[in-house]
């Protein structure tokens, strides 16, 4: 400074100095220049010139000719600078804090036109502050905490990083907008704020209001977070925006005044506290709220929208006062409180009721889209209508009231377990999907003017089940579906009172079986598609161009089914009717009411894979998985015992179990299962001891009803000689050794074995044994629940016998066999443990009844593990020899645990074909050096037929037309050769 310096200096002043300054030869140019300091008296205006000038200690004026004053080039407005930087932390007011360039104190303070950089902690220590704009950066916080410091910026006010705003006093007014991006640190409000503009809360940033409430007039972005506490968040402006990702908290609310607002598409924001429309205001939503508190509105003409697409998840009342629209496509309006709800009456596109507590219906309501029921959560219809034109999916539950439902579109139904309808109505071009494995029962009436679809899994699998009231109306039809593969037969149903053979398309006779069973003259086959199935009635199906889904259209079966019985003693099967469960539901054989059984056994047989499934009402006990359910479209066998029956039926038997298979019933007391199985299908027979029952046929008996050829049979008879699935004794029987003869069946020679279950059934102290009379082997069950065994094709009733023993048998015997070698026969035998037991005795037959000793082999006293024996008959017999083994106690008592049979040497060669053989004639090739006599031996012994044939005999056929079906022996006796040959007449 040359010529000195005055501080705030105001009008016209003089500064005096003389410096020394060296002039040189010629002109000499003299520039005044002056500096404004920062806290000058902005918008003034400032100007200067020389006034006079000593030379020499002379005086120049500006009247000497040697000096030219120079005018100034015009006055200049002083103006502060724009940004100040707070480089300390202090009050607002304390100059040394502020720094015009970021680095050296100013000594000055930011004016109302300036840019405020807040990099530490500054305090707004006057009434008020104005200012253009503040940036409160990292590290920095801008606060009001005593009971002043208002704020009014004309700019914006931004925070970033760490840095964030904490106004506990005053009041913010913010003409700009209000944009927080600190990314740590609340920014903290306990006055009135309000923001002119827009109001920007980012990611990572967030608002607490903790006195006062907030205005905006402008857009809103909610990224971050905003907690009201009790106050409110008021958006006041006209027509603006509401946006983000973020959420909204606290027990205040967020109110909508001012004008119409709308939620921009992508927005997924969270409200929890009370949303408001306080006035004739629409908001519209576009993106996807939840609001967990209520929406409420001020008039009836406060309106919510739920755009395109949109979803609004509602925890609380939705404008109880006001207007809900929610039919633009694709949007959802879902009712998700832990608490009860009220469902506004109204249409919606999509509605989902979803949170574990019930919601129930204000009024009706129309869907559009989908109907959502979550789980754990009840959707109450009251007396409410509810019409759907989408896709109706209850994974909770439907409380169906005195409401009507109307499926108005195309609607699938699903849910995993039973809807239960009110009234249920189809309109006129709609449908209702009911998928494979659903159930639905309607209670009221149900009308019908579209289609209602019950659906089959195209595979194995459950089908839909539909039980109604017994009142179905209207012009519509009802598809059900069966699926059923092929090169199977089955025994099936039709569900509608109008179908016809065409839905098996019986037509196609190359590859197309359908059967009727008359109980006169037996099976009848349908080679047309005219003739009209019978409800009621069961068909015998079978397919070899593929698998099929079976569709019968019509009118759905229901209310009360009846069908007469016979019995007829010229029939094949005298007093067996195919009848069927004539309904597209289960029903239950068992029910306590609806049924009509007159003159006929309480015993409903059930055909599957070829096994015969059957379940006893009387004893409750079902043999092949047999249960008191009977599946939709089911065939079942039962017998009339005396004539003029009849099975009758109402919708009271009618029950939900849509199980592709039969299921197995639970096991009860003193009952032994026993199944013959060949690797590939089993078949099952039942002994069963209770009170009120002996060896005769009586009601808990079960007959025996054979399956298919292929099906290995296993059974047991009555004491009259009746076949029997289930065989009930006395419970007295038990208390002493009981045994019950087994008769199998098969037509194919193979490996077989027989398996045993329920044995816990029994008391502990219950010995149970299987013995195979032909191997000579008993066998203790529960040890050892499967036996094993060869058959050649058979029906036998005396190979197999089950033992059930007061006390261990002395011996279990494993194994005893015998095998020519050469001209002798080996004879080994095998035993798993012994008790008591002395010696062996093995003895020789040639006709199964005189029998003498040819060894004695010693036995192993008391033994726990196995023990093999061995001898051998070095004179054996020729044909067929019986040996058996006899066992000794030390205390002299017997017992005979095996026989075997072997056929010995002999110069006659014999074959027996067709053999099984159905009609005509049965051959026997012979070879032989005698003269042979021939005979055939039916099951009881008496001989059928006999012939003497002298020299070779080459070929004999025999007319077996004459003959039962059943098991023959063949016998040629030739000297002292016998040959025994098994016939099976079928």
């Amino acid at each position: 400074t040359l010529f000195g310096a005055y501080t705030s200096p105001n009008g016209e002043f003089k500064i005096n100095g003389a410096p020394n300054v060296s002039l040189v030869e010629g002109t000499n140019y003299f520039w005044l220049t002056y500096d404004i300091p920062i806290n000058a008296n902005n918008g003034e205006l400032a100007d200067a010139r020389m006034d006079s000038v000593l030379v020499g200690g002379d005086l120049k004026t500006t009247e000497g000719v040697d000096f030219v004053e120079m005018n100034p080039a015009g006055s200049r407005t002083i103006v502060a600078p724009t940004n100040f930087y707070s480089i300390g932390s202090g009050k607002w007011t304390s100059t040394n804090i502020w720094s015009a360039d970021g680095t050296t104190s100013c000594n000055c303070t930011p004016s109302a036109t300036s840019h405020a950089y807040i990099d530490n902690s500054v305090d707004i220590d006057v009434a008020a502050v104005t200012i253009q704009s503040i940036f409160v950066r990292s590290g920095g916080v801008l606060s009001a905490t005593k009971n002043n410091g208002a704020l009014n910026a004309t700019g914006t006010v931004y925070t970033e990083g760490s840095g964030y705003l904490n106004l506990l006093s005053g009041t913010v007014n913010i003409t700009g907008n209000l944009e927080l991006a600190n990314t740590s640190g609340t920014n903290t409000f306990s006055t009135d704020i309000n923001v002119d503009n827009d109001l920007n809360v980012q990611s990572a940033s967030a608002i607490a209001l903790s006195g006062g409430d907030m205005y905006v007039a402008g857009n809103i972005l909610i990224d971050g977070t905003i907690n009201l506490g009790t106050n409110s968040l008021i958006l006041d402006g006209g027509t603006t925006s509401i946006s983000g990702t973020g959420s909204v908290s606290g027990t205040g609310s967020l109110s909508i005044t001012g004008g119409d607002k709308s939620i921009l598409a992508g927005s997924d924001l969270i409200f929890g506290s009370t949303f408001s429309i306080d006035g004739a205001y629409t908001v519209t939503n576009n993106g996807t709220i939840t609001a967990s508190s209520d929406i409420t509105g001020s008039t009836s003409s406060s309106t919510w929208v739920n755009g395109a697409n949109s979803t609004l998840n509602v925890g609380g009342a939705l404008l109880s006062t006001g207007m809900v629209s929610s039919s633009a496509v694709g949007n959802t309006i879902s009712y998700n409180s832990t608490a009860a709800q009220a469902i506004k009456t109204g249409s919606y596109y999509n509605l989902t009721i979803a949170g574990g507590s019930t919601k129930s219906l204000s009024g009706n309501v129309s869907i559009a889209g989908d109907l959502n029921i979550a789980s754990a959560t009840t959707l109450s219809a009251g007396s409410s209508t509810i019409t759907l034109s989408g896709d109706w999916v209850d994974n909770g539950d439907f409380t169906e009231g005195t409401g009507t439902v109307v499926f108005a579109g195309t609607t699938t139904l699903t849910c995993p377990n039973t809807e239960v309808f009110n009234n249920l109505q189809v309109d006129n071009g709609a449908s209702l999907d009911v998928p494979s494995g659903q159930m639905v029962t309607v209670l009221g009436s149900v009308t019908n003017n579209g289609t209602v679809y019950l659906r089959s899994p195209s595979s194995t699998g459950a089908v839909a089940s539909w039980i109604d009231n017994g009142t179905v109306s209207g012009g519509g039809v009802f598809e059900v579906e069966r699926y059923l593969p092929s090169g199977r037969g089955w025994y099936v149903a039709s569900p509608v009172s109008n179908a016809t053979s065409a839905d098996f398309n019986a037509a196609n006779t190359a590859s197309r079986y359908l059967f009727k069973w008359n109980e006169t003259s037996g099976w009848q086959r349908i080679t047309n598609n005219s003739t009209s199935l019978t409800p009621g009635i069961g068909y015998a199906f079978k397919a070899y161009d593929g698998d099929v889904m079976l569709s019968f259209s019509g009118t759905v079966n229901t209310g009360t089914r009846s069908q007469s019985t016979s019995y007829s003693t010229s029939g094949p099967n005298p007093g067996w009717v195919l009848l069927s469960n004539p309904y597209p539901s289960a029903i239950d054989w068992d029910a306590l009411s609806g049924w009509t059984k007159t003159n006929l056994r309480n015993i409903a047989y059930t055909k599957l894979d070829g096994v015969m499934a059957t379940y006893n009402g009387d004893t409750k006990i079902g043999t092949n998985g047999g249960t008191n359910i009977i599946a939709p479209m089911q065939a079942i066998w039962v017998k009339d015992t005396i004539g003029g029956g009849q099975l009758s039926m109402t919708n009271a038997v009618r029950v939900h179990d849509v199980s592709a298979n039969i299921k197995s019933i639970k096991s009860l007391s003193n009952i032994l299962r026993l199944a013959v199985d060949n690797g590939s299908i089993s078949d099952e027979a039942v002994l069963y001891f209770t009170d009120d029952a002996s060896r005769k046929l009586e009601n808990k008996d079960t007959e025996k009803n054979f399956g298919a050829a292929s099906v290995p049979h296993i059974y047991s008879k009555s004491e009259e000689g009746e076949i029997l699935a289930v065989n009930s004794m006395s419970i007295n029987e038990l208390s002493a050794d009981v045994k019950i003869p087994l008769g199998i069946k098969v037509t194919i020679a193979g490996n077989y074995a027989i398996k045993a279950s329920d044995l816990e059934s029994f008391d502990p102290g219950k010995y149970i044994y299987l013995e195979d009379t032909q191997e000579g082997v008993t066998q203790n069950l529960r040890e050892d629940d499967s036996y094993e065994f060869y058959s050649d094709p058979v029906d036998i009733d005396t190979r197999f016998k089950i033992q059930i023993k007061q006390n261990p048998l002395p011996v279990e015997l494993l194994s005893f066999n015998a095998k020519y070698n050469g001209s002798v026969v080996d004879l080994s035998w095998e035993t798993a443990s012994e008790k008591g037991n002395d010696y062996f005795t093995v003895e020789r037959s040639s006709n199964g009844f005189d029998y003498e000793t040819i060894d004695v082999v010693a036995g192993a006293g008391d033994a726990n593990i196995r023990s093999f024996y061995q001898t051998t008959d070095y004179n054996p017999l020729s044909g067929i020899s019986y040996y058996r083994l006899k066992q000794t106690d030390f205390d002299g008592a017997n017992s005979y645990p095996g026989i075997v049979v072997v056929e010995g040497l002999s110069n006659t060669k014999v074959s027996i074909y067709p053999n099984p053989v159905s009609s005509g004639k049965v051959y026997v090739e012979c070879k032989s050096e005698d003269n042979i006599y021939l005979e055939i031996q039916n099951s009881i012994g008496q001989i059928v037929y006999s012939k003497v044939i002298n020299d070779e005999c080459n070929l004999v056929g025999i007319d077996v037309d004459d003959l039962s079906s059943g098991i023959y022996q063949v016998r040629l006796l030739s000297g002292d050769n016998v040959i025994v040959k098994k016939l099976t007449v079928e």
